[in-house]
């Protein structure tokens, strides 16, 4: 095992890992794909340049939860699994427990209704924090075309949330 291999999976297994677990809903099967992932960045270790590591990462790993996905024929909700969720409201105080559980829920829900690539934007850009050139990259879309059609998402997640909190 080469170590520059050792530190790529170190330094990524828990970002890809997170994103196929919100893709695939389910720990297990996100284990198996994160598994694939590292053993085709082995294969491939040689050919890829340094700075486009996250991006194959991101992108096979995506890929290969889109494939699953299709071959079962059910759609799982990320959300459903603990360490699933979206997190970033901090709210603290005991009476506003209920609000932010419901309001995560809410966003949860949303997010796992999109249909993609305005999922996985979402969840590259705006849950893991990943560049729009990264984002790109992985999506093969130009990074204006990454701000488009994340505009998109974001405009499709106020209107389902809009429409929860109406319903």
């Amino acid at each position: 095992m080469q170590p520059n291999y050792r530190r790529l999976v170190q330094t990524h297994k828990d970002r890809l890992y997170s994103l196929a677990v919100r893709l695939l809903g389910e720990r297990s099967a996100a284990e198996d794909v994160v598994q694939d992932t590292f053993i085709k960045l082995w294969q491939h270790l040689e050919s890829l340049e340094a700075e486009r590591v996250m991006p194959w990462l991101l992108r096979v790993t995506r890929n290969a939860c889109l494939d699953q996905l299709r071959r079962t024929k059910h759609r799982n909700t990320w959300l459903a699994v603990g360490g699933g969720e979206i997190e970033g409201i901090t709210e603290t105080k005991p009476e506003h427990d209920l609000e932010r559980s419901e309001l995560k829920d809410a966003l949860n829900e949303a997010v796992a209704n999109l249909k993609e690539p305005y999922r996985s934007l979402i969840l590259l850009r705006d849950v893991q924090g990943h560049s729009y050139r990264d984002v790109g990259q992985t999506l093969d879309l130009s990074e204006s075309q990454v701000k488009v059609y994340l505009h998109r998402a974001r405009r499709m997640l106020r209107h389902e949330l809009r429409e929860q909190a109406d319903g």
